[in-house]
C-alpha cells in the first residue's frame, strides 16, 4: 500500500501541470526539501519555468520554521504553475482578490510534504520576497 499512496502522490503534481521529479524519499512519510532557503525548505514538485512558490503556513509552532505574528508560522515553500504578479504568486486559475488559501490540489501537496502539520494548513502566495522565481 504505501508504494502504490507514494506512486499516486508523485502524480498530484501531473495533475497540475508538473513533471513528477520527486525523488524517493527513505521514509514514506516524509521527502528531504529540494533546497533550503534561510532555514526554510523548498520543495520543487514544478519545474517550469511558468512557476513559482506557495508559503505553507501553520498555527503549528513546533513544525513550522519561523513566525509571521498572531500565531501563524511559515513550515516552508512549495513550487507550482502559475505566476507572479508583483512580488505575490498566483497559482494557474488564480488572479488578484481571489482566495488560493484551501486550493484542494495544492494541499495534497503539502500534505505530502509537511504530513507533520495533520492537514491543518493553508497556503498564501507573498512569496515574492524570498527572491525565488
Amino acid at each position: 500500500m504505501g508504494v502504490k499512496l507514494l506512486l499516486v502522490l508523485m502524480c498530484v503534481p501531473l495533475l497540475l501541470g508538473a513533471c513528477a521529479t520527486q525523488s524517493a524519499a527513505s521514509d514514506a512519510n516524509q521527502s528531504p526539501p529540494d533546497n533550503v532557503l534561510n532555514g526554510v525548505p523548498v520543495f520543487k514538485p514544478y519545474v517550469g519555468a511558468d512557476g513559482g512558490y506557495v508559503a505553507v503556513y501553520s498555527h503549528d509552532r513546533e513544525h513550522s520554521v519561523y513566525s509571521v505574528g498572531d500565531g501563524i508560522y511559515v513550515a516552508g515553500l512549495v513550487r507550482v504553475q502559475g505566476s507572479y504578479i508583483g512580488r505575490i504568486f498566483y497559482p494557474t486559475g488564480y488572479g488578484p482578490g481571489d482566495d488560493i488559501t484551501h486550493d484542494a490540489a495544492i494541499l495534497k501537496l503539502c500534505d505530502y510534504y509537511f504530513p507533520k502539520l495533520n492537514r491543518q494548513e493553508w497556503i498564501g502566495g507573498d512569496t515574492g520576497g524570498f527572491g525565488l522565481r
